[in-house]
């Protein structure tokens, strides 16, 4: 049975960082998240999760200097120096979705929504399960 879709339309980084905080709490079995801002915020999080079996997956296009042992990270290797954060994805167990960005006037605004794997779940997973596949061609977790 398919069940019906929650959306959820917010604004404020706070407000985004404590909405995904407890998406990935309440996490059974994967996590996929795309960010380009320090994620030491969701650490303790990080390691519950890994305890409980849950595998994480983050990808970002700089180099967040995430070095931990309970997630899987990628990225080009870019480094963050005078970096405005600006975006936030987060895809868990393939049946919620959380997206942020900062907007105009570095305004943050979002949504959060339970949706089957026919759309952007789906879309957002396949990409985060491609990449992670493909992470033999990665050197050292950095894309060459």
């Amino acid at each position: 049975a398919k069940q019906p879709e929650v959306h959820f339309v917010f604004r404020g980084f706070e407000t985004a960082i404590a909405r995904a905080g407890k998406l990935l709490e309440d996490a059974r079995e994967e996590v996929y998240l795309n960010a380009d801002f320090d994620l030491s915020c969701f650490a303790e999080t990080f390691h519950r999760l890994k305890e409980k079996g849950v595998r994480i997956v983050a990808f970002s296009f700089y180099d967040l200097g995430l070095n931990r042992e309970d997630v899987e990270f990628y990225t080009h290797g870019g480094m963050l120096t005078a970096h405005q954060p600006s975006r936030l994805m987060l895809v868990t167990d393939r049946q919620m979705t959380l997206t942020a960005d900062c907007g105009a006037f570095a305004n943050w605004s979002g949504q959060q929504q339970w949706a089957d794997g026919e759309n952007f779940v789906g879309a957002y997973s396949t990409r985060h399960h491609l990449t992670a596949a493909a992470g033999k061609v990665w050197t050292g977790n950095v894309l060459k």
